[in-house]
């Protein structure tokens, strides 16, 4: 009898350790055209590695932001130096650009382009994920750039070993993702430089960590630490990064008005929202809420008809923390608002 407990003990380990679906490349959204912002700050916080984890990253501060948006890829003028990646995303006013790769097996890096400024080019791109993402799984990876800072040449090689070690819901300031994957990297990488006229190796050894989520075009959060260490200048230092990302916007909002005046408030708000708006035609209006992912997560029929003024309150305390997009529709338009629930 207690062997049969062990085998049924062994049977919901496992399944509980399934419980998640994996991550594919095609759980990534490659939409041209999303807008969204990157954190950063000073930390080496990562969370804990296991299965159904809650990682809370709220109390993050940034020190600094960046707009980004999804770029077209083929209207840059740099792609020819790098000739594996599909994925773009752009800065600073379509001046400066990084370029990535994501394919069915996995996600990688290939470097910066900035025009008339800094440039760095991966020979051998490093890779970030491999897919699909799921506990336990391991990937390892060898890359190389080279690049020119200041006038000044630079060569990097360097190899990684990584492992998907966590899986769960990420809490991030602005509300929390489920269905999230920790990968955690163990990276060796050498630096070869000019240092006033003398050819210089750096030394870096680092733990990377990154989380993935359905939804977002890359990593939602990435954590880097470690120790630099330039022997012929007797110089060892350490460092540490986080960058989220966040304030993401819907593509289509706003396009075509449904109903006049619209508004919707408290914005944010812990799920009790109400809308107004001036109805200009006979027809009935629709409203429904998705998430950043487009699934519809709360739906209401014929909220009001008729001329005139509308005011409608509606509760989405039950869902999670986070950005949606409320929309309204006549049966032929829709228009919308971002929104946000929080805690």
């Amino acid at each position: 009898m207690k062997n049969f407990y062990f085998l049924i003990a062994g049977i919901l380990v496992t399944l509980n350790a399934q419980s998640q679906p994996p991550l594919n490349a095609t759980d990534l959204n490659t939409t041209i055209g999303t807008e969204f912002r990157q954190y950063f700050l000073t930390s080496n916080f990562a969370g804990s590695p296991g299965t159904d984890q809650v990682w809370d990253f709220t109390n993050l501060f940034f020190e600094d932001q960046q707009d980004v948006t999804t770029f077209e890829f083929g209207n840059t003028g740099a792609e020819s130096n790098f000739p594996e990646a599909n994925t773009i995303w752009s800065f600073e006013f379509d001046s400066f650009f990084q370029f990535y790769s994501i394919t069915d097996d996995e996600f990688s890096y290939h470097g910066i382009y900035e025009e008339g400024g800094f440039q760095f080019i991966y020979t051998d791109p490093v890779q970030y994920a491999a897919f699909p993402l799921e506990m336990e799984a391991t990937f390892s990876d060898n890359y190389a750039f080279g690049y020119v800072l200041n006038g000044v040449p630079g060569n990097v090689v360097g190899s990684l070993e990584a492992e998907v070690d966590g899986n769960g819901t990420l809490q991030l300031p602005w509300g929390d993702v489920s269905g999230a994957y920790r990968v955690t990297a163990t990276v060796e990488q050498t630096e070869e430089y000019l240092a006033m006229g003398d050819t210089v190796d750096a030394f870096v050894n680092a733990t990377n960590t990154y989380f993935f989520a359905p939804g977002y075009p890359g990593p939602l959060l990435t954590v880097q630490s470690g120790v630099t260490t330039i022997p012929d200048l007797d110089i060892t230092q350490s460092f540490q990064q986080t960058i989220y990302l966040g304030n993401f916007e819907f593509l289509g909002v706003d396009d075509i008005e449904v109903v006049d005046d619209l508004n919707v408030f408290p914005n944010p708000s812990k799920g009790n929202f109400t809308l107004t708006y001036e109805n200009s035609s006979n027809r009935e209006v629709s409203l429904e809420v998705l998430d950043i992912q487009g699934r519809i997560v709360y739906a209401e029929a014929a909220i009001g008809s008729g001329l005139g003024s509308v005011r409608h309150e509606f509760d989405l305390s039950a869902l999670n923390p986070g950005f949606y997009l409320m929309r309204l529709s006549d049966g032929e338009s829709f228009q919308g608002r971002k929104i946000q629930v929080v805690r």
